[in-house]
């Protein structure tokens, strides 16, 4: 049973600006295995200019921002990029902020595969983040698109 409830934003974190070259990581490659004890999260940003109706920045990465797992930093998300995380099955939550806060739990099953979409929002001085869950099917096919990206933090498991 999937669970997807919102919450308030509970953290105020400032997202950087990122110096990535995302022609040089490798293209979207599912992972190996499922490990029966784990939960699977692809956390990903389709590759195109045009999002959510705003023009981003790219070539500046005005529009990256840092989504948080469990309030740690798990990828600097830029346009086409993605990263897998092997995940405790538990309620978890994650989250982003620039001068908003998007933020999605999910109660991670063992044995699922989750898609979570990074998009972006008009904000006044800097895009809004929002983090949506996707259905399997929109997932894997627009990760397709994708390049992996290095995780932000080593406290997580991110092969």
């Amino acid at each position: 049973m999937r669970r997807v409830r919102g919450l308030a934003p509970p953290l105020l974190l400032l997202a950087g600006i990122a110096c990535v070259d995302l022609e040089s990581g490798p293209p979207f490659a599912p992972l190996p295995s499922q490990p029966p004890d784990k939960a699977i999260v692809y956390v990903y940003r389709n590759p195109k200019f045009l999002t959510g109706g705003v023009m981003g920045v790219v070539g500046l990465y005005t529009d990256v921002y840092t989504v948080n797992a469990a309030g740690k930093p798990l990828v600097k998300l830029l346009p086409g990029g993605y990263i897998a995380l092997v995940a405790e099955p538990r309620e978890t939550e994650f989250s982003a902020t620039t001068e908003a806060t998007s933020s999605i739990t999910l109660d991670l099953e063992a044995g699922e595969t989750y898609y979570l979409k990074g998009d972006i929002e008009a904000g006044i001085v800097r895009v809004h983040p929002k983090l949506t869950l996707v259905d399997d099917a929109v997932g894997a096919s627009e990760i397709r698109e994708c390049r992996k990206l290095q995780p932000a933090s080593l406290g997580l498991d991110t092969p």
